[in-house]
């Protein structure tokens, strides 16, 4: 029913009183706008509940991951629906929910961000996230420090890697990067390493163990002008206080 640059405003089907704005975070260079008045379908990668218990997401614009014609159901079309909505998920892999660890020792800060915020110390891996990747600690018996960045397509649990980061040495470890059956081979693991290199900068990037053979070419592919080049070395006594003794 109207068109800008940054995206199209659709109306809904059976709801004739809502307008949406479905936004354009990216498309291919070869790719229009949809014409006016032509019927197009979506996936909601992520949702949010509001104050009033209505269903939005992140600025109240949604985000489509696909859209195409009525005349192209065609028995691909559920296929290429999951993979676009995989990649958009590898897309907005620096949309993170952060959520932190409650210190034995909390500051007037901690107390004043949990009343502000208090999902910022809470996750519920059965409730749908408030952003479509998650940061949270990872809670492992003696591996104090470590965290897991997972990517969830609305509640299903798409990607996770455990990760833990060394400030004196500046070194970072990353340990069984896995991603989940519909989501392979969309660029989502690439994607979480990326988004973990950005948020800590200037570290060398390593794992602990060695790789297997058959994940060779991704390991590959994804260290290429990555300082540490995600090769094997044993963690510092920082991150692991045993290897001190």
């Amino acid at each position: 029913m109207g068109r800008q640059r940054f995206g199209v405003f659709i109306r809904i089907h059976g709801m004739p009183d809502a307008v949406r704005l479905a936004e354009v975070g990216g498309m291919p260079h070869d790719l229009e706008l949809p014409a006016m008045g032509a019927a197009v379908s979506g996936v909601v990668i992520w949702s949010a509940t509001t104050s009033d218990g209505s269903a939005t997401n992140r600025g109240g614009e949604r985000q489509v991951a696909a859209a195409r014609g009525d005349t192209e159901e065609t028995e691909s079309a559920s296929v290429a629906g999951e993979e676009a909505a995989a990649r958009v998920v590898a897309q907005f892999a620096d949309h993170v929910h952060w959520v932190w660890e409650w210190p034995d020792k909390p500051t007037w800060r901690d107390r004043l961000r949990r009343l502000v915020s208090p999902e910022s110390y809470r996750f519920e891996p059965s409730a749908p996230p408030a952003k479509p990747w998650v940061d949270r600690p990872a809670g492992h018996y003696e591996r104090t420090g470590w965290r897991i960045r997972a990517a969830y397509y609305r509640s299903d649990l798409a990607f996770e890697v455990e990760y833990v980061v060394c400030d004196q040495c500046r070194i970072g470890w990353v340990e069984s990067p896995y991603t989940y059956e519909g989501y392979k081979r969309c660029g989502v693991a690439s994607a979480a390493l990326r988004s973990l290199r950005r948020a800590y900068p200037g570290l060398q990037w390593h794992t602990g163990g060695g790789h297997f053979r058959e994940s060779a070419p991704f390991w590959d592919s994804v260290s290429v002008d990555v300082p540490g080049g995600y090769a094997q070395q044993e963690r510092c006594h920082h991150v692991e206080p045993r290897r001190a003794r």
